[in-house]
């Protein structure tokens, strides 16, 4: 009877038994300069492990699944962090290294340079003086090409004049008669030069053209 009792005990017990099928998780934690780091915590979910790092290698005891895992080591108000997903596989053990990185929102906090208002001296305006100087160069330059306009405009009128008193000298030296071709080779300047003088001349009733076939005919008036 009693040997019934423990068969059946044996039984039950096989029965509502389950397998449980463990894995080991290890590795290694680097800083941002890839060195081993001591005394940080890693955690691991779910269900919730935590574990000190020594010799900068943590180890946990899982089993098979996908788990969330993060270090947080804090040094010299230097804080640096790594969060992972690692899928654990079957009953054997696995290694996952962690590398930690500086939190960029406190990397660009600490960059944040604060507003510094500088009492700057106000120096007077050169703009004034520059207006001032500037004003005096353009009248001086309008003054030189007034002048410049105005000499050439003298020693033109006293070119022509010359031109005229030559004219009316060959004029008279031809008995107060010549054609305009013979005038051209006796006078040393262009046929439109030539032409323009002869024109004011005769308006001015110092002399007549008349033409003649194919020929200007110039006769000085008296």
């Amino acid at each position: 009877m009693g040997g019934q009792r423990g068969v059946f005990i044996v039984f039950l017990f096989l029965l509502f038994l389950q397998p449980v099928f463990c894995a080991t998780l290890t590795g290694t934690v680097y800083d941002s300069n890839l060195n081993k780091v001591e005394k940080a915590v890693v955690e691991i979910r779910s269900p919730l492990q935590r574990d000190v790092v020594e010799n900068g290698t943590y180890f946990f005891e899982l089993s098979p699944g996908v788990y969330n895992i993060s270090v947080v080591f804090v040094e010299s108000a230097r804080e640096e962090s790594a969060f992972e997903t690692v899928e654990v596989p079957t009953d054997n053990n696995y290694l996952f290294d962690l590398f930690l990185f500086t939190d960029l929102r406190e990397v660009e906090e600490l960059q944040v340079i604060p507003e510094i208002n500088v009492d700057v001296e106000e120096k007077p305006s050169l703009l004034p003086a520059f207006l001032l100087i500037l004003f005096l160069l353009l009248f001086f330059l309008g003054v030189v090409l007034y002048n410049s306009k105005r000499t050439k405009k003298v020693l033109v009128d006293e070119l022509e004049d010359e031109l005229k008193t030559l004219v009316v000298r060959i004029i008279k030296e031809n008995n107060s008669r010549i054609t305009q071709k013979e005038l051209r080779k006796k006078v040393p300047y262009s046929e439109a030069k030539i032409s323009l003088v002869i024109s004011e001349l005769e308006s001015e009733g110092v002399l007549k053209k008349i033409k003649k076939g194919r020929a200007n005919v110039l006769i000085l008036k008296k």
